[in-house]
């Protein structure tokens, strides 16, 4: 059963960003994924479930033309003064307001596993990518090996919905909705101090510990992965 639309808005709007001052920063993980990308100046992407625009400002500091959409309109507000050159919509993925064949990018990042309709978002999202354009997303993989071991149940995310698929069902979805699948990595975000130590020292030896183990397991079992889709 699909949760209500109205009841997860109302989770990130009074709960996910209930405290979002000081937000809108991007991470070296998301300067460093700018540069691997290689986006450019004269280029429009979309992101979707844009959240607080960290990944936006990375994007647009070369003067790329970026465009964002989520369900919180507390976020939305905030990604609207802290990037006026951006253009920010509030609403699902499941209907894009964009023409067809708009953005050279789309990007969907650790969030398409929270959507009630993934197929439907996924068309959404090819629909309004230009052809030759590229989607990159990242998704959790169902075979992470702490979901099998029973050690990590999901983010603060999962009571309202996260569905976390296998690898093989992420990079299927993007097919069938007229993509080809170029790459596919691992999502390393957390190998780095600022994650290690977000939550006090004394947590700090655990998760430098959990981030150097998962960092040496295979794409397989990798927590999260990256893919990169072209659109045909």
């Amino acid at each position: 059963m699909q949760p209500d639309k109205e009841r997860v808005k109302a989770f990130y709007d009074q709960n996910y960003y209930s405290d979002i001052e000081g937000s809108g920063h991007p991470t070296k993980h998301h300067i460093r994924l700018a540069e691997r990308l290689g986006i450019n100046a004269d280029e429009r992407l979309l992101d979707v479930a844009c959240g607080t625009g960290e990944w936006l400002k990375a994007v647009c500091v070369n003067g790329t033309k970026v465009s964002g959409i989520d369900l919180s309109e507390r976020a939305v507000d905030f990604c609207r003064r802290d990037n006026p050159h951006g253009d920010f919509h509030c609403q699902s993925c499941e209907q894009l307001p964009f023409e067809n064949d708009f953005f050279d990018w789309v990007s969907c990042l650790g969030s398409l596993e929270h959507f009630p309709d993934k197929s439907a978002s996924m068309t959404e999202m090819v629909r309004v990518l230009r052809p030759g354009g590229s989607l990159v997303m990242s998704v959790p993989n169902s075979d992470f090996i702490g979901y099998k071991l029973g050690l990590y149940a999901g983010t603060n995310q999962a009571g309202v919905i996260e569905t976390p698929m296998p690898i093989s069902f992420w990079q299927a979805l993007g097919e069938g909705a007229g993509m080809k699948l170029t790459r596919k990595w691992r999502d390393l975000h957390f190998v780095n101090l600022d994650w290690i130590r977000q939550n006090g020292m004394v947590k700090a030896v655990p998760r430098g510990l959990a981030a150097l183990t998962i960092a040496a397991l295979p794409l397989s079992l990798q927590y999260q992965v990256y893919f990169h889709f072209v659109k045909s």
